[in-house]
C-alpha cells in the first residue's frame, strides 16, 4: 500500500530560517530562496548605517541630493541610478552658470547657504565635490554602482578644479592683542562673563565651535596643582574622533587675569551656580539661565561682536577665527608645530599649518635660510 502522506518541507537555511509569522522584511534571494529579516534587524541596520555619518553630513547631503534630484527632474532625467552622463552634465552646469535663481544673494555680511555659494561663473570646486560626495551616497544607500566612479565624471570634476584654481577663502585669525584688548566690550553682567569664558576657553582649547558649545560640567576637571594648574577638559567625541574614543584637552592657567581662560571659566560657573549639564548655555531676558548648550553659530556672532567692538570688518571674521587665532598666534611665539597639532587635535601637521595665517614679516624672521651659514 503506498503511502500517501505528504512529506514534511525541509526547513529552509540561513536567513531565510526566520519564521514568516514574525514581522519580516523580504532582502533578497539567494539560489532560489527568498531570504528575511526581522523588521527589528533592518531597523537597527538602517540605524547603524545612518550613524556611519555625522549628523551635520547628513543634513548636508539630504540638501545636496535634493538639489540634483531637482534639477533632474526640471531636465526630464533620470537620477536615481543616474547615468554617468547626467552627472557630469550637472557638475559641469554647476560649475559654469552664475547664483541659482530662485535664491538670491545673500547680504553683504550674511553666510550663503552650504551649496548654494554664489559667484559670478558659478560655485566654487569644493562645493561640486561636496555634491558628488551627496549622489554617491545616495546611490550606494540605494544599492547602485555610484555613478562619481566613472571616468568621465572623474575628468569633468579634474577639469573644473583646474580651471576655476580658486584658492578657498579663509577668514581671519583673532589676534591675542585683539582679544586681550576688547573682552571688556561684554561688560561684567553674567551674559558678559559667559562670553568672556567662551572665547577665551575656545581661543586658548583651540576649540571648533561645536566643540566649544558641547562642553558640560560633568567633563571639567580644575587641577591645582603646583606643577601644572589648570584645567582638563575631557571631549567625548569631536570632528577627527566621530567613533567616540575621547580626548583630553588641558589649558593652564594664563599669567594675566584679565585674559586666563581658566579664571574665566571658574567665575563663570561661580555666578551662573552651574552644577552640571552643558556650560554655555542661553540667558533668557528675565536672566533666567536655560537648560539647553548655545547654538554653535552663537560662537561666530560672538567674535564678530568682538571685532566690530575693535573696529575690524566682522565679515572677515567667524567662529573659526579662534582655532585659527590659536594656530598663528602660537607659531609667532615659537611653539613647535607637532604640539600645536596635537592640541588641535589634527591627523597630521599639514592641516595644522592650513590653519596659520602668518604675514610676511613673522615668515622672515623664522625663514630657514638663516640657519645656513650662508
Amino acid at each position: 500500500m503506498t503511502n500517501t502522506a505528504p512529506r514534511p518541507e525541509k526547513p529552509p537555511t540561513g536567513l531565510a530560517r526566520l519564521a514568516k509569522p514574525e514581522i519580516v522584511v523580504p532582502i533578497g534571494s539567494q539560489n532560489g530562496v527568498d531570504l528575511y529579516l526581522r523588521q527589528e534587524t533592518v531597523e537597527k541596520i538602517k540605524e547603524y548605517g545612518e550613524a556611519a555619518l555625522s549628523e551635520s553630513t547628513r543634513k548636508n547631503y539630504a540638501t545636496d541630493w535634493a538639489h540634483f534630484c531637482k534639477w533632474c527632474k526640471k531636465n526630464s532625467l533620470p537620477f536615481l541610478p543616474a547615468p554617468p552622463g547626467v552627472v557630469a552634465g550637472y557638475i559641469a552646469e554647476r560649475a559654469s552658470n552664475p547664483a541659482i535663481p530662485e535664491e538670491p544673494p545673500p547680504a553683504a555680511d550674511e553666510k550663503p547657504t552650504r551649496g548654494r555659494k554664489h559667484s559670478p561663473h558659478g560655485v566654487s570646486a569644493a562645493t561640486i565635490t561636496g555634491d558628488l560626495a551627496a549622489i554617491s551616497y545616495a546611490h550606494k544607500r540605494a544599492g547602485h554602482v555610484s555613478p562619481t566612479l566613472d571616468p568621465i565624471v572623474k575628468d569633468v570634476i579634474k577639469g573644473i578644479r583646474r580651471k576655476l584654481k580658486v584658492a578657498p577663502v579663509k577668514k581671519a585669525p583673532i589676534a591675542i592683542g585683539t582679544l586681550a584688548d576688547f573682552l571688556d566690550s561684554f561688560g561684567q553682567t553674567p551674559t558678559g562673563l559667559r562670553n568672556r569664558a567662551l572665547l577665551l576657553l575656545g581661543f586658548s582649547g583651540a576649540f571648533r565651535r561645536s566643540e566649544v558649545v558641547a562642553i558640560r560640567f560633568e567633563h571639567i576637571e580644575f587641577v591645582d596643582r603646583a606643577t601644572v594648574p589648570g584645567v582638563a577638559l575631557f571631549m567625548p567625541s569631536s570632528k577627527t574622533d566621530q567613533e567616540g574614543r575621547g580626548d583630553v584637552i588641558t589649558i593652564e592657567y594664563g599669567s594675566k587675569e584679565k585674559t586666563c581662560p581658566v579664571r574665566a571659566l571658574k567665575n563663570w560657573l561661580t555666578v551662573s551656580g552651574i552644577s552640571s549639564g552643558p556650560v554655555f548655555r542661553a540667558i533668557k531676558r528675565n536672566g533666567a539661565l536655560g537648560d539647553r548648550p548655545l547654538c554653535d553659530k552663537m560662537v561666530a556672532l560672538l567674535v564678530k561682536d568682538l571685532v566690530q567692538a575693535a573696529g575690524l570688518d566682522k565679515r572677515a571674521y567667524a567662529g573659526h577665527s579662534l582655532r585659527s587665532g590659536y594656530v598663528t598666534t602660537s607659531i609667532n611665539s615659537g611653539t613647535d608645530i607637532y604640539v600645536i597639532s596635537r592640541h588641535c587635535r589634527h591627523t597630521g601637521v599639514a592641516t595644522t599649518m592650513g590653519y596659520a595665517q602668518l604675514n610676511k614679516e613673522e615668515m622672515l624672521k623664522k625663514h630657514p635660510t638663516k640657519k645656513l651659514g650662508l
